[in-house]
């Protein structure tokens, strides 16, 4: 995956309902191991790979899929929505399609201020 962010997480497993915590990776912004919570302000990536004013749905992979509770493992992608540089919040990806309908990037815009 090469340089990423994390986001810390609550994850849920799928079988037991157990929650623990968990990091997602992901791609946006300024990409360079920065860890982040949800509500944090994201560091932002200079020039054509702004996302300053943008909403975006970022895509997400879990560290790791196995609950500590049951073993079961568990769906490892996430969407994360990020806001005007602002992580909003993170769920399961019901359909990985959007964002290779996107030219297989890491996130696709949702709403672009610039282009208002």
């Amino acid at each position: 995956m090469g340089a990423f962010n994390t986001l810390a997480i609550t994850a849920k497993c799928s079988r037991c309902s157990n929650t623990y915590p968990a990091n997602l990776q992901f791609k946006a912004g300024e990409v360079w191991q920065h860890r982040y919570n949800i509500h944090d302000v994201i560091l932002d990536a200079p020039g054509k790979n702004s996302i300053g004013r943008k909403k975006i749905m970022a895509y997400g992979i879990v560290e790791d899929t196995k609950c500590p509770s049951c073993g079961n493992d568990n769906p490892p992608d996430y969407d994360i929505l990020i806001d005007h540089c602002v992580i909003k919040g993170y769920e399961p990806i019901p359909d990985l399609s959007k964002y290779f309908d996107e030219n297989d990037t890491d996130y696709y815009v949702i709403e672009d201020d610039e282009d208002k």
